[in-house]
């Protein structure tokens, strides 16, 4: 028996990452007299989407006031290339709101209220907020709209301060700010499609015929597996020129935070003729789990942890 590669999958969905981003701070660009922007972002939504949570007509902070001619800030820290801004969102009265006219954005390394030499533009269609005024709705409480999507990977931040210009004075409907994406250093997990699920979250991956490959690793008898080529192929086989049991065994999942009680996919490639693909559901056990050209016929427990 010989295996190229084994796979743990985690039920989740490539967009299970995404959530409010909570910024740094917001309010008056420096050479401004008042632009309260902090207000937009002083009563957060906690879920993701915001439409999932529901704001009484006395939420939303002290309401959103635009000023003409004047500029504010949005702070995102100094790990703003971290962020991926995926939506943007308006919380919108539902009584006396009115339309309001398109904000100007650019991306600063300061708060001051003009536009510098190493400022850059935002100019992404359908960037920013307050951009739908959304249709009446029969309860009085407010609601949220989106403004802007990224169907991609997200919009990254050119600097740590997003500047915001008002051409008009209006204090009428908008009640709070938002902004969702993902936040984190490394790249997003990439993402590979069972059929029988749809798309899963790559959780951990062995490489069988990688002789580095890091993940904890034991054989029995000792040296009873090695590495050969195989249809073009690196592949860790047992051979069967000596009699005797064999095995070997590789430690997944280890650091990945899997969830006792959920329900994970596990699925085993190899160059033979069949693929074994299981449903595990973990229970806080550490269970074996055979990859060869038949389907498992069973699996051991044992009492220690996964």
């Amino acid at each position: 028996m010989f295996a190229s590669a084994a796979r743990a999958q985690g039920l989740a969905s490539a967009a299970g990452d995404e959530q409010v981003i909570p910024i740094v701070g917001a309010g008056a660009a420096t050479g401004v007299g008042y632009f309260p922007l902090e207000a937009a972002f002083d009563d957060q939504p906690t879920l993701h989407p915001p439409t999932q949570e529901r704001y009484g007509a006395s939420d939303g902070g002290q309401g959103v006031g635009l000023y003409a001619g004047r500029q504010a800030y949005i702070d995102f820290g100094p790990d703003f290339a971290n962020v991926r801004i995926t939506g943007t969102w308006t919380l919108w009265n539902q009584w006396g709101r009115t339309a309001q006219q398109p904000l100007t954005y650019w991306w600063s390394s300061s708060r001051d209220n003009l536009f510098n030499n190493d400022d850059v533009a935002e100019t992404t269609p359908g960037f920013g907020f307050i951009t739908r005024l959304p249709p009446t709705h029969p309860t009085s409480d407010p609601l949220w709209t989106r403004d802007y999507t990224d169907a991609g990977t997200g919009l990254v931040p050119k600097r740590r301060y997003l500047l915001v210009s008002a051409p008009a004075t209006n204090t009428n409907g908008a009640v709070e700010f938002a902004i969702t994406g993902r936040v984190g250093t490394g790249p997003r997990p990439r993402v590979v499609p069972p059929p029988a699920f749809g798309a899963l979250t790559l959780v951990d991956e062995v490489n069988c015929g990688d002789a580095s490959d890091p993940h904890a690793f034991q054989q029995f008898p000792a040296n009873g597996s090695r590495i050969e080529t195989v249809l073009g192929r690196a592949v860790r086989v047992l051979p069967n020129d000596t009699p005797g049991r064999k095995y070997f065994a590789y430690r997944l999942g280890v650091g990945k935070n899997l969830v006792a009680g959920r329900a994970y996919s596990y699925s085993c490639s190899s160059e033979e003729t069949a693929v074994a693909l299981l449903l595990k559901e973990q229970e806080g056990e550490e269970r074996d789990f055979p990859c060869s050209s038949h389907p498992p016929l069973k699996r051991r427990r044992r009492k220690s942890g996964w």
